[in-house]
């Protein structure tokens, strides 16, 4: 799971998240959903859930879910196009699932 879900106190997260939607302009988050592959909420999507209400409380900018499946294998494969080697897939593969999960997001928005 992201970077996110390591604060243990919900204050110190979205303190940290504001700061940062305030230090750089941003307009709207973007969280991932980890559905099950049949479509269904588990256990991790609805702990996502969770939290995303509680950062909710606090933040008040607009928030959209994504769903993540694949997000990991997707940016997996584009990084074996571009002749990546594994360690240095292994090491940034969450980076990589973000930022393929935001492209995904930026594409729809954009149709």
């Amino acid at each position: 799971m992201g970077e996110w879900f390591q604060f243990k106190n919900i204050k110190n997260l979205t303190s940290s998240l504001q700061k940062i939607i305030s230090e750089n302009s941003i307009k709207g988050i973007v969280f991932g959903l980890p559905l099950n592959m049949d479509g269904s909420e588990g256990r991790s999507a609805q702990s996502v859930k969770d939290r995303i209400k509680l950062i909710s409380k606090e933040i008040n900018i607009p928030q959209i879910y994504w769903d993540e499946r694949l997000s990991t294998s997707g940016s997996f494969n584009l990084s074996s196009q571009l002749d990546i080697n594994v360690s240095k897939k292994l090491k940034y593969i969450d980076q990589n699932s973000a930022t393929f999960i935001l492209q995904g997001v930026l594409d729809y928005l954009n149709k």
